[in-house]
């Protein structure tokens, strides 16, 4: 019996799978300073010594080349680190003119940058990318016991690093950003602009494939973003909004927003007047989610929400976390407490948790979470539209994203067919045919013109649905 399975005899199943292609350019995403490419070097020295102790007491025997082409390789990084210095030093006058933190460096720029470091080496060892790739992969040094469990060493991150930009570096679907802001250290990132390059391959070589999602949406984005093989049968199959029912009803407010031009303290006092109609009306738990935890902090901390205990999620909770959340959670309702819980857009809170047992009354989401300007996300808007075309090209990169992040969120009472909650949307840009056409169209929306209206609205669904579906999921 074979000891590996076949990718063509696998079905991939994915759930979830409105965060693959996000979860693949992360996953592609490197950054290399100098602090990194100096460690790489050290660690060369510390494991060729390595080598050099086990040989004298016998315990292996180490082929000549082998040293040879680790100090070969150790030279390479010498001079990559030493042109690498003077590009930085040059990027970062350039971005002080221009009064910028970051900019987007050619691929090939920096393609010749580290060709010419190899080309110079006077030894006569002629090493590709690859090849130093390959040879930092076998680096093997003690880390510091107290670091975290699972960390790579930085002859691993640098041979990672390198082996992308020797497969994709002459593509443009892999972006180089420079940056050197505040207080940082002068650095270069790679981004992954195009997920398909990764799965497109996986899929046409898989014997099937099934992708789920309560926000995949639309499909044929997805399709595409994902390369999914277009030589092979696919179909797409959408189901009826949860949102439908007289138990869910949706509601948006006018005169809101989380839009950056338009933010400031009347806008947070109209938001903060809605949050409290709907927290006066429900009988239970309620959630606010917000595009951001400054924006969170700004909305709900540092105000006093009378009669709730309010719970704010932190960056980076652990899953045992959570599971404790909606433990007090159960035991608060139990008692008669009511808690007001704040979270952020595809953070933890916002997306994945199951808040069984119609634990949430009430569901209020800030804005949309629309990413800042940076060289990242022009990259990836002018990808799209040479890949996918204009039309195509902001929705995809920039809108949808947005819209789906908040549909995940607003789904998070909605478990099971009996639930009941109010949902309150504080973004009149969903009014809009841009963002409107977005969302799913069989929703019926309610629009609110104020706080007052928020309160009559919620005041009067609650009369008609006052209990929590606390029966099994």
């Amino acid at each position: 019996m074979s000891e590996y399975i076949k990718l063509s005899e696998v079905i991939i199943i994915v759930d979830e799978a409105h965060n693959l292609p996000d979860r693949i350019t992360k996953g592609m995403q490197r950054t290399i300073n100098d602090d990194l490419v100096l460690s790489a070097r050290l660690e060369i020295e510390e494991h060729i010594e390595t080598l050099e102790e086990k040989e004298k007491k016998g315990l292996f025997d180490v082929r000549p080349e082998t040293y040879a082409n680790l100090r070969a390789v150790k030279a390479a990084i010498v001079r990559i680190r030493a042109d690498l210095a003077g590009f930085f030093r040059t990027q970062t006058q350039s971005l002080y003119k221009q009064k910028l933190d970051e900019a987007r460096i050619d691929n090939q720029e920096l393609l010749n940058l580290l060709s010419t470091a190899l080309a110079s080496d006077i030894s006569g060892h002629n090493l590709s990318l690859n090849q130093i790739s390959e040879t930092l992969a076998t680096v093997e040094v003690e880390l510091d016991p107290t670091l975290d469990e699972g960390k790579d060493t930085a002859s691993e991150r640098l041979s990672e690093l390198f082996g992308l930009i020797d497969r994709l570096g002459e593509n443009s679907a892999l972006a180089f950003i420079f940056s050197h802001g505040k207080g940082d250290a002068p650095r270069l990132t790679t981004h992954l602009l195009d997920p398909g390059i990764v799965s497109g391959p996986v899929f046409e070589q898989a014997a099937g494939a099934l992708l789920m999602s309560g926000t995949l949406s639309p499909p044929e984005m997805y399709g595409e973003l994902l390369s999914l093989p277009s030589t092979r049968p696919v179909s797409s199959k959408e189901y009826p909004s949860p949102f439908l029912s007289d138990k869910r009803p949706v509601a948006i407010a006018t005169g809101v927003t989380s839009k950056y031009t338009r933010r400031g303290p009347q806008n947070n006092e109209k938001i903060r007047a809605h949050i409290r109609a709907i927290s006066k009306s429900a009988p239970g738990h309620i959630a606010v989610f917000a595009p951001s935890y400054a924006m969170l902090e700004e909305i709900i901390g540092g105000e006093i929400w009378h009669g709730r205990r309010v719970l704010k999620e932190e960056s980076g909770w652990s899953k045992a976390r959570i599971d404790s959340l909606l433990r007090d959670m159960d035991m608060a309702r139990s008692a008669g407490e009511k808690i007001l819980l704040a979270g952020v857009f595809s953070a933890k809170l916002g997306e994945g948790v199951d808040y069984h047992r119609n634990l949430l009354d009430a569901v209020v989401c800030i804005g949309l979470q629309i990413p800042p300007p940076s060289e990242e996300l022009t990259a990836r808007k002018d990808y799209y539209e040479e890949r996918f075309g204009r039309s195509k090209s902001y929705r995809w990169a920039v809108q949808q994203p947005a819209v789906n992040s908040l549909m995940q969120a607003m789904g998070r009472p909605i478990r099971k067919m009996g639930d009941r909650a109010f949902i309150l949307l504080l973004e009149d840009r969903l009014l809009m045919p841009q963002f409107k056409r977005l969302l799913p169209t069989n929703i019926n929306i309610l629009t609110v013109s104020s706080d007052e209206s928020t309160s009559r609205h919620a005041t009067r669904f609650f009369k008609r649905h006052p209990d929590p579906a606390i029966g099994d999921d």
